[in-house]
């Protein structure tokens, strides 16, 4: 179970977010185990707009790396879910 001051920790962080940071965010974790390309192709905005906000969300620690697999191109890439 999650201590109410955790969340409050959560939610007060997210606040903290841009908007394209809660829009990726969002998107990762209604889908969970996305990629990057994924995340493009929902939100229909170009990749290099989605690898900048995964990346400082994965730095700011609200998304993890949750394997890998293989996209379109069959390049093996890294999936995402929130932590």
């Amino acid at each position: 179970m999650i201590q109410q001051t955790s969340m409050e920790a959560y939610e007060s962080l997210y606040d903290d977010l841009g908007d394209m940071q809660k829009i990726v965010f969002d998107v990762i974790e209604e889908y969970n185990n996305v990629c990057n390309q994924d995340i493009s192709m929902i939100l229909g905005i170009p990749i290099n707009c989605v690898t900048g906000r995964v990346k400082e969300l994965r730095d700011l620690g609200f998304v993890c790396q949750n394997g890998f697999k293989e996209n379109d191109n069959g390049r093996r890439v890294m999936r995402w879910r929130v932590r």
